[in-house]
């Protein structure tokens, strides 16, 4: 016969200051953000500041400091607040590859190289398509090579971009080999 003995508590949620906005917001360990006084009458001070996701699947919410506000990803401030300033050439990864995760134990600083890694060989994202493998795709390897046929024939990128119902710096990109390099 096994004994089951009870869970242990949960550790209590952890604010801290986020720095730049010391006195006005701060962050949880569990990767909510919380606001310290009143912007204005009705709004209670130490309210949680509501959570809206990004068109790119992150999770973000609207400081505002001053005159100033703007959007800010969670994850981010978390960070700061409780590991403190980014290094230069460092991200921050989810850990468990859920952008909208903000709990700061599922959170770490690492480099674009590293966190593309984790995200190709431990979530099995990322996984470089291009060309024709891209779902929302206008063109196809034939189109690349005729646009790069008449970039070196002179014609005018613009010209080209009107052609093919794309914008002019896509088409910069293809003719610099920025984009597209899988076709020749």
């Amino acid at each position: 016969m096994s004994i089951q003995l009870p869970l242990p508590f949960p550790p209590e949620e952890i604010w801290k200051d986020i720095p730049g906005y010391e006195g006005l917001y701060q962050a949880s360990n569990e990767g909510r953000l919380r606001r310290l006084i009143c912007p204005r009458p009705g709004y209670p001070a130490y309210s949680i500041v509501m959570i809206n996701i990004a068109p790119n699947g992150y999770a973000r919410v609207r400081l505002a400091r001053s005159d100033t506000r703007k959007y800010i990803y969670c994850h981010r401030l978390v960070m700061l607040a409780f590991r403190g300033e980014c290094l230069d050439g460092m991200q921050v990864n989810h850990i468990d590859g859920d952008k909208t995760n903000s709990y700061l134990n599922n959170l770490e600083y690492v480099t674009p190289k590293q966190n593309i890694a984790h995200a190709q060989s431990i979530l099995g994202t990322h996984q470089g398509k291009h060309g024709t493998d891209v779902k929302m795709a206008i063109l196809d390897d034939d189109k690349v090579r005729a646009i790069r046929q008449l970039a070196r024939q002179g014609t005018m990128q613009r010209q080209i971009a009107r052609m093919y119902g794309v914008c002019e710096a896509n088409i910069s990109m293809i003719v610099h080999r920025k984009t597209w390099k899988h076709v020749d």
